[in-house]
């Protein structure tokens, strides 16, 4: 970029000079990646093809699954996961999560190894990704990396080593013997066993008490479905609600369940 104390002489590739000040080429021609003014484009970004003549050229987006193109119907290579065929793209066969073509692939998906073009299932309990059907590189949740093996964490527990439990499924807290327990009555997720975050539909969350953090949505309406601390947001069959009140539907059907 080019430029004086009060304007801009000469602007990088990806923008054009407009009247002494430098505006971006997407901003003028969506898809433009070098341009010379707000009207003509010479280069586009991957994903778009040129169209126009010299004295209007603007980009347009490739056929769907095109990485790069020459016209609309025309591509010339294809984003990830497909592989082209002719002038259009298909997509890989799974478990291929990139390939050369229907029978070859280059890449696989979660739970396979590459060998000679295909994709192998890693048949080791909980692995994720392998090397080989015997030698796992990552474990799904809940499981630990050892020698190659996954081994199961202990009881509800997402995150652990041999030695102890890092993170807990939701509904358990993570204790200071590093096992997972159960979050209060109602408490669908918790820090503690005395402090809850979140609380079961149907409940509410009163972090004023010191046990019991959830109470009932019926403490705010008899027949209150969901709440907050304070007000109701749908209420039981038979009822509609009326400035967060739950009254009795009566021949108003249109308003109930």
């Amino acid at each position: 970029m080019l430029c004086n104390s009060t304007a801009c002489l000469q602007c990088v590739s990806t923008s054009y000079n407009n009247q002494t000040v430098c505006q971006v080429c997407t901003g003028a021609m969506p898809g433009c990646q070098v341009c010379t003014n707000s009207t003509v484009c010479s280069i586009c970004a991957v994903g778009y093809y040129k169209t126009g003549n010299t004295g209007v050229a603007s980009c347009a987006l490739c056929p769907n699954r095109c990485l790069t193109c020459n016209t609309s119907a025309i591509c010339l290579s294809c984003q990830s996961a497909f592989y082209i065929v002719g002038t259009t793209c298909q997509p890989c066969i799974f478990p291929c999560s990139t390939c050369d073509s229907s029978t070859v692939c280059l890449s696989c998906a979660i739970g396979y190894h590459f060998n000679s073009g295909s994709c192998i299932p890693c048949n080791i309990s909980g692995c994720q990704t392998c090397i080989n059907s015997t030698f796992c590189l990552s474990c799904s949740i809940g499981y630990m990396l050892s020698s190659g093996q996954c081994s199961q964490c202990t009881s509800n527990c997402l995150s652990c080593n041999s030695s102890a439990c890092f993170s807990c499924s939701l509904g358990f807290y993570l204790s200071s013997s590093n096992t997972c327990l159960s979050c209060p009555r109602n408490c669908s997720n918790c820090l503690s066993a005395s402090v809850c975050s979140n609380c079961n539909v149907g409940y509410f969350l009163n972090a004023t008490m010191t046990i019991n953090q959830c109470q009932t949505c019926t403490l705010i309406d008899r027949y209150c479905l969901t709440c907050d601390s304070s007000t109701c947001f749908s209420c039981s069959a038979g009822r509609h609600l009326s400035g967060g009140v739950c009254l009795f539907c009566g021949n108003i059907t249109s308003k109930c369940l």
